[in-house]
This record gives structure tokens, sequence and C-alpha cells, in this order.
């Protein structure tokens, strides 16, 4: 019976190549994306001075990569980085280099991306290169699911032109037109008759 190795191997020169399967996904979707056609945008938004920053591609390339797999947040994605080699390979990282951190994301999306409007330009540009491929249809369809709502029927009201507001039902219209009483409850009284208990207020 075969044992695992318990000293563990300090060098390997191994491909990140390797770990990404032949029919990956991600390995289709990799080669339509030109780094340079992001970078270009992106050269006033960087300073020529300072510590070397994040390559912009490699942003942009971990959350289109979050989103083909269904990864729900930011910091889920900086974990799937650091493990996923799929999704490594995909963004560029070498098997040396440690994923950034999450708020990464959000401080490069509040200071560049947001105002300069980076994000919706290469949405555009991306939308173009579809639709001059042939792969963007004007066919719209529609779901029409029924889905059972979670809601009281008698509580239920509907809007009309001019937009007041109207009651579906009679009882929907009792209830919100009449307002119960409220009960004024206090404590026993004490022997010597007087009430000793703080009166209390509550509504029906």
């Amino acid at each position: 019976m075969g044992g695992a190795n318990p000293q563990r191997a300090l060098f390997s020169d191994i491909s990140l190549e390797t770990f990404v399967p032949a029919d990956h996904p991600l390995r289709r979707i990799r080669p339509l994306i030109d780094d340079h056609a992001i970078r270009r945008p992106c050269r006033d938004l960087y300073a020529p001075i300072g510590r070397p920053s994040i390559p912009p591609e490699q942003l942009l390339l971990a959350l289109v990569g979050g989103y083909l797999l269904s990864i729900p947040s930011e910091r889920r994605l900086v974990m799937e980085l650091q493990c996923n080699m799929a999704l490594r390979w995909f963004v560029g990282l070498n098997l040396d280099q440690d994923a950034w951190d999450a708020s990464t994301f959000s401080q490069n999306r509040r200071r560049r991306f947001d105002e300069s409007g980076l994000l919706e330009q290469l949405f555009d540009a991306t939308v173009k290169q579809a639709m001059a491929a042939g792969l963007v249809s004007r066919h719209v369809s529609a779901d029409g699911t029924l889905v059972r709502a979670n809601a009281a029927t008698r509580a239920s009201c509907r809007w009309r032109w001019p937009w007041t507001r109207r009651s579906t039902s009679a009882a929907c219209g009792r209830r919100t037109a009449r307002r119960r009483a409220p009960r004024i409850l206090g404590t026993a009284p004490s022997t010597s008759g007087e009430n000793t208990g703080a009166m209390r207020r509550i509504g029906r």
C-alpha cells in the first residue's frame, strides 16, 4: 500500500498550462479578448510615477472570469484566484504570484472606472463586435412563468391613472379606512384602593 511523501518539494518545474484542460470553456473565450484594447483607454487613468499598479486588463479579466464561473462576490473571486488554476491562467497570474486584496476591485471601480465610464465603453465595443460577427439577434423572448407571490390578498392594492391608490376588495378598503381605538390597561388596584401601577397605552 502506497503512502504520501511527507517531504514537500521546494521547487517545481511545471507550467500553468498543464493545469487547464484543453476543452475548458475559458480556453475558447480567452483568445477573443484583446489585452491592448483594454490598456489603451486606461492609459490616462494611471499616473506615470509611483508604485507599479495591477495591470488593468487583469482586473477586468478577473471580473469577466468571475461572471463566467458564477462567482457571487469579490472576496470569493480573490479566493478562487488563489486556488483555481483555470481562472489564474485566464487572468494571467503566474504560479508564484499572490492574488490581490478584495478591496482592489472596489477602489479601482470608485477611483477610475466609474467616473471615466470605461466599463461602459468596453461593453459597447464588445456588443458592436458581436453584432458585426452576426452573434446578436433582434428576436426578443419573454418569460411567462407563473410564480406564486408571498403576499396577503386583503392587503393587495392596485394603481391607476392619475396614480391614485384603490383597494382591490372592500375588505382592504375597510381595513385601511377604519382604525380600531386603542385600549387603556392598568395593573390591579392595591389594598388601599389606589392604583399603584403605571398605566400603559397599547394599540390593538
